[in-house]
């Protein structure tokens, strides 16, 4: 994983480490350009601390040894991600107890993220005749935020907060949904939206012309008025000598 410039900040790899996904592990090499690669490995920060191996056991020595350099390499990326103050706070601190130290600090930031992010996914609602794909696609963000944040809804529940922010319009969809008890992810869930509501366009459309067609009738002649007679003119015909 690409990380950063060494031009650059390091902005990436504390947030990822600190917001619910404590990664272990790291090791950093760098190559040409200039960047900088981080790997995850299997032992390293976030594991409780190794214990010093016998002098003569050769293969836990190197082992010991590898943990020792990874979790220096660790501390200074995180170090390098760090306002000047924090790294004054923390340069002479392992790495696992920077880590639970930073919690501490910003614990609360995170309650409230999780608050207001959760605010807006159970205050959305889908208006009018707005178009589901946008609508549905703000909604996963904001559940995929909440997961990083240590907040998993499930799979179950998030659908169920999807189809009860949908429009009247999807009604039927919500009933066939759980009807056949369709199993899928919010990602074909979100296809599956987006084709029913090209549906109902289609057959509105369809609809909409048939109205048309049944209200232009061709208009009839009418009744027409009847011709009068020619009459005679009153006390007969005049003849001429």
């Amino acid at each position: 994983m690409v990380v950063s410039r060494w031009e650059g900040v390091v902005g990436l790899v504390f947030p990822v480490m600190f917001a619910g996904c404590l990664v272990v592990g790291w090791t950093v090499t760098t190559r040409g350009g200039g960047e900088l690669v981080v790997d995850c490995g299997r032992e390293g920060v976030g594991l409780p601390a190794k214990e010093v191996p016998d002098e003569d056991d050769d293969d836990a020595t190197k082992i010991y040894q590898k943990y020792l350099e990874e979790c220096l390499t660790t501390k200074c990326i995180i170090l390098i991600s760090m306002n000047s103050e924090l790294q004054r706070k923390h340069q002479d601190m392992d790495p696992t107890i920077i880590i639970e130290h930073l919690k501490k600090m910003f614990g609360t930031q995170s309650r409230t993220a999780r608050y207001q992010l959760s605010k807006a996914l159970f205050g959305s609602k889908l208006t009018g005749n707005s178009p589901v794909g946008p609508y549905l696609n703000h909604m996963i963000d904001l559940i995929e935020e909440l997961e990083k944040l240590g907040c998993k809804l499930g799979k179950e529940l998030s659908q169920n907060l999807i189809l009860q922010s949908l429009s009247e319009s999807f009604s039927q969809f919500v009933i066939n949904f759980n009807m056949n008890k369709m199993d899928c992810d919010l990602h074909e869930m979100l296809n599956m939206l987006i084709d029913y509501e090209n549906q109902l366009a289609s057959e509105k459309k369809k609809g909409t012309v048939m109205l048309v067609g049944n209200s232009s009738k061709k208009k009839g002649k009418g009744k027409s008025k009847p011709k009068k007679k020619p009459t005679a003119p009153k006390g007969g015909v005049r003849r001429e000598s």
